[in-house]
């Protein structure tokens, strides 16, 4: 893989990209992130979820000179996101709109979709920081001695390598179920639950649950054995659905959690400060 966007040294990368937390802007024109501390600030799509250099590969020294960004490799999930949003608000609606509205409604869709909602999901799951803490410690285990800016580089690279291996599982034979609620809100966070690990031999079925916008929460899966249909179905999410996912977030999370309208009350194992499921 050669990329095309040229390094730029201290360059701001979003872990939690423009075109998909603009959803998340509340009738004031800001985004509302809560820290595991009970602290509220107040930020804009652009100056939210951010770390410089995140996705550059700096290492320089004796006989080597590395200089790359793999920022690009996120420039079509992050182009792709409001086209996905609109999409997936067009199952939800067309479930609540049913006369008798059953619980699960299976929905159609074409694999080149299917694969790009993949892509997007698996975007956000690699490039969050709860990500990167598992390869931090990854890393630790073998190598107790580096400094904190080569931690940075070696970080930045496996979570190339590891992006783009899963990236080659696609969606192929993996099920969709979006989640839709008719009251409350989802939130966002810096870590989701999944089953994704940096590097490994062995992969456990893959599962994602992301939330895309307030109203819409994915959840995808990679089961050992399934029917092929359906691909995709919509849920409705009912309160203690929402509780489920919302708390679902808190316990990957370590740092903050983001939400539009409603906020969220703080668990107990936010407050402990650790990416604390599968870390």
């Amino acid at each position: 893989w050669m990329g095309n966007r040229p390094f730029r040294r201290g360059e701001d990368h979003h872990w939690w990209p423009e075109s998909l937390s603009k959803f998340w802007v509340d009738d004031e024109g800001g985004i509302s992130r809560l820290s595991a501390q009970g602290e509220i600030a107040r930020l804009t799509p652009s100056g939210a979820a951010n770390i410089s250099g995140g996705h550059n590969i700096e290492f320089v020294g004796e006989g080597i000179s590395i200089l790359e960004t793999f920022e690009d490799l996120f420039d079509r999930p992050d182009s792709s996101f409001p086209g996905l949003v609109k999409w997936l608000e067009s199952l939800a609606d067309a479930h609540l709109e049913m006369e008798r509205r059953p619980l699960c409604v299976a929905h159609s869709s074409d694999e080149q979709r299917l694969d790009l909602l993949y892509e997007c999901m698996l975007s956000l799951v690699v490039r969050s920081p709860m990500f990167r803490s598992r390869i931090h410690r990854g890393i630790e285990r073998f190598n107790r001695w580096s400094t904190k800016k080569q931690y940075k580089q070696l970080v930045a690279a496996n979570l190339k390598q590891s992006y783009s291996e899963f990236l080659q599982h696609r969606a192929s034979r993996g099920k969709f179920m979006v989640l839709t609620p008719t009251g409350g809100e989802f939130i966002f966070g810096d870590g989701c639950y999944n089953t994704i690990y940096p590097n490994s031999q062995l992969h456990p079925p893959i599962r994602m649950l992301v939330a895309l916008t307030p109203v819409l929460a994915v959840l995808y899966e990679l089961p050992m054995a399934c029917l092929v249909e359906p691909r995709i179905v919509t849920r409705i999410a009912n309160e203690r659905v929402i509780g489920v996912v919302n708390d679902a977030v808190q316990v990957y999370s370590r740092d903050y959690v983001f939400y539009r309208g409603i906020r969220p009350p703080i668990r107990d194992f936010f407050q402990q400060r650790e990416h604390l499921a599968g870390c």
